[in-house]
């Protein structure tokens, strides 16, 4: 037990590392003198690298069978190399869109299957109050994250959706994550999108609304028990 809560607490901290790097430090006008500008991408493989062995430990966890766990280390893997190659600049775009799209398919497929044995846990078992926050906790920062790679996947099939230049993935990726983590904490959208993003929106927000509504019930019940 005290393994899993080391593994959540782990998995909050790099996904707000995340956060920070790929959203705060990839601004066009940031400017802070460090990290240093030139040294953010490093960064963020760095910080990557962490966030999805974390990923693993958490959903190792919960699997069983060696045959899944393998599976679902591949799964990671492909995804990293794929999205690495799909975020280089001065490709063009119809060089890397087919493998961009593969990518963010992929990576929506191992947040749904962390997020889904997380949840599933938390109310198939009886858990402590720490472990509950922290379990609840790590899954609420992979809603974003979700609806992100589902707003660039869209975007990919049209960069008008998201208003961004589709010529640039990494723009792309950047706009998508603002988006839905922008939704997530109740802000306004900077940027005018698309009707059908804003729709998308709506269900993010009512999801994590009723997560919220949810889990806060699960908690209390756990409590008095």
């Amino acid at each position: 037990m005290e393994k899993k809560k080391r593994d959540f607490i782990w998995l909050i901290i790099l996904a707000l590392l995340v956060y920070t790097c790929s959203i705060i430090f990839g601004q066009k006008d940031y400017t802070l003198p460090f990290p240093p500008p030139a040294a953010i991408f490093s960064l963020m493989i760095v910080v990557l690298v962490f966030f999805y062995y974390r990923l693993y430990r958490v959903t190792s966890n919960y699997i069983e069978g060696k045959f899944f766990r393998i599976s679902y280390a591949v799964l990671l893997v492909t995804q990293f190399v794929l999205t690495g190659l799909a975020s280089r600049e001065g490709v063009p775009f119809s060089e890397i869109v087919y493998t961009a799209v593969v990518a963010y398919l992929m990576e929506l497929i191992s947040m749904s299957i962390i997020f889904y044995v997380i949840i599933k846990d938390m109310f198939a078992n009886k858990h402590d109050m720490t472990y509950g926050l922290l379990a609840a906790t790590s899954a609420y920062l992979l809603i974003p994250i979700i609806f992100a790679y589902v707003f660039a996947l869209l975007g990919l099939h049209n960069p008008i959706l998201l208003n961004v230049d589709g010529s640039s993935i990494r723009a792309l990726m950047l706009t998508s994550f603002q988006i839905s983590h922008y939704i997530l904490a109740g802000f306004d959208i900077p940027d005018p999108i698309s009707d059908l993003i804003k729709s998308i929106g709506v269900l993010e927000s009512f999801m994590a609304n009723l997560y919220i509504v949810f889990v806060v019930g699960r908690l209390m019940i756990s409590a008095k028990d």
